[in-house]
């Protein structure tokens, strides 16, 4: 599965922000508070849910409380285009014409493994010297392959 194109109507202080990735590894550079940790947190919840419960987690929630919105478009590795909507703390998943089963489509892609190789912050890249050289090995490789 690879991700496509995204577009975030209203996301924490994100509004009207949208994008596309090309094939392969991309990566999402910034100023300091520019919004990459945002953008990324919409990512993980489009594909995860947010999280359940009482949680100390930010929930992203625009200024102006109307509900988060956006769409994050991958395609999968048979070529299938899937549209992940979220409106509110609910996301929605369609495909072309199909029921899409989000944890068949994910297979072993949990939420903490998709955080520890396929969405690494500053902060994970700051601690990635306590990992041994075969796991920051298998991690990228996995990450360039489009493993998942």
């Amino acid at each position: 599965m690879r991700f496509v194109e995204f577009y975030i109507r209203q996301f924490g202080l994100l509004r009207e922000v949208g994008g596309s990735f090309s094939p392969g590894l991309s990566l999402i550079v910034g100023e300091n508070e520019s919004g990459k940790t945002t953008l990324m947190n919409f990512f993980r919840y489009c594909l995860f849910n947010f999280p359940h419960g009482r949680s100390n987690r930010n929930f992203y929630l625009p200024p102006d409380g109307r509900a988060q919105q956006g769409q994050l478009i991958v395609e999968t590795t048979n070529g299938v285009s899937l549209a992940f909507e979220m409106n509110g703390r609910k996301i929605n998943v369609s495909g072309q014409g199909e029921e899409i089963n989000v944890d068949a489509l994910l297979g072993y892609l949990d939420r903490n493994t998709y955080e520890r190789v396929f969405a690494v912050g500053l902060e994970d890249m700051q601690q990635i010297k306590t990992l041994n050289d075969q796991t920051i090995q298998s991690r990228f490789f996995a990450a360039g392959a489009g493993l998942g």
